[in-house]
């Protein structure tokens, strides 16, 4: 019973279901329970300082918001749920690390409860309706035109569910003890999560970079293979031309490209004055529009508070990665280069990914820290 309610909590709180037709985030019932183990998280000076990041992003960008006038409350709003978000990240990452530890294999069942869900999703219309309430009321419009193109898992949507999944079975690997039938599947996974967003190719791509340079010479030319297949015999109209478009557009033109890449090549925006690129212009949205129309994150957060903003942004998302490095130099053991190799995956895959959209480091980086820690010492003797 409790391994069930375990696993409950985790799929309730990994990747942020939101309850249908609203966006308030489902897990925000389910963390006071934990109230116990959120103090003994908080304790600990990691979490304070990661907290003390986000109040000074928060806090830096309303002085940003009153500097300008400060009439659009849409963005205040929008600050406030990226406030929000980091927030309830933590918190979220200090129950994760809890249930992890109760249970290590609770994380691979996650991944495999999702992983089913994805293929169903892309072969079946009502399940992908079904899932597709859980991505909030902002997202639904959005993404309920998406199903054939598409797949989703719960809570696993668009570029921020790829980029959850992949951090999730990376973390698997590099925690524990995997053999050949784990790897199996975990590889059938990471694949699945291509088909929620193209973006996943570029965070398991890091991964393979890092851990093995002939795997990902052997991947480089299977995709090779597979596109150019695809450009003699396949059709642009399925689902599987969404993740080899870039390989069949290179044997059809000699370019790689996507056609939202170019829609993003588009869309980059940077501030035309010395005082944009100093205080921004206090804009998320014009008359409920992207500022700008852009929707690229590394545009809007410089467009928004300048060149400080953005990099403050980036400083307090980065934390967890250089604590989690830090506290790595202290273990000795086998396992030492391979977490290394994680939370770097995780910081190069966060800056890769913001030039798509707005999205914080995510909850994995924060577990990844926190294991690293529970593996030094305990929390009184650490801190």
């Amino acid at each position: 019973m409790k391994s069930l309610i375990n696993f409950f909590s985790l799929i309730v709180i990994i990747g942020f279901p939101r309850f249908p037709e609203s966006d308030i985030p489902l897990c925000v019932v389910l963390l006071p329970f934990y109230w116990r183990v959120l103090i003994d998280g908080f304790l600990l000076e990691s979490i304070k300082r990661s907290l003390f990041c986000s109040m000074a992003v928060f806090v830096y960008g309303v002085c940003v918001w009153l500097i300008h006038d400060a009439s659009d409350f849409l963005d205040f709003k929008f600050l406030f749920v990226l406030f929000a978000k980091c927030v309830l990240t933590i918190c979220s990452a200090i129950v994760v690390v809890e249930l992890i530890c109760r249970n290590k294999k609770i994380l691979l069942i996650w991944i495999c409860v999702q992983s089913i869900l994805i293929f169903l999703s892309i072969g079946s219309a009502p399940v992908f309706d079904f899932l597709v309430l859980f991505s909030g009321a902002a997202g639904y419009d959005v993404y309920s035109q998406i199903g054939g193109l598409r797949g989703i898992g719960f809570g696993v949507v668009h570029v921020y569910g790829a980029y959850t999944i992949v951090s999730a079975c990376a973390l698997y690997i590099m925690y524990e003890h995997v053999n050949f039938f784990k790897k199996i599947f975990l590889i059938a996974s990471l694949l699945l999560s291509f088909f929620v967003a193209r973006t996943a190719l570029i965070v398991a791509a890091v991964l393979l970079i890092f851990k093995s340079t002939f795997r990902f010479l052997v991947v480089i030319f299977l995709y090779y293979c597979a596109s150019y297949a695809f450009y003699l015999y396949g059709n642009t109209d399925s689902i599987l031309y969404q993740i080899l478009e870039p390989g069949v557009n290179y044997f059809g033109s000699g370019e790689i490209y996507t056609a939202s890449t170019n829609a993003n090549l588009e869309m980059i925006k940077f501030p035309t004055d010395l005082f944009g690129w100093l205080a921004g212009y206090g804009k998320f949205f014009d008359e409920g529009l992207f500022f700008e129309n852009t929707d690229l994150g590394y545009s809007r957060l410089t467009l928004y508070g300048g060149i400080g903003f953005l990099n403050l942004y980036l400083i307090a998302n980065i934390y967890p990665v250089v604590k989690g490095w830090l506290l790595v130099n202290k273990i000795n053991n086998s396992s030492k280069d391979d977490y290394k190799i994680l939370l770097f995956v995780y910081a190069i895959s966060f800056l890769v990914v913001n030039a798509k959209g707005i999205i914080d480091i995510g909850l994995f980086s924060y577990v990844a820290m926190l294991l690293a820690q529970k593996s030094l010492v305990s929390v009184r003797q650490y801190e």
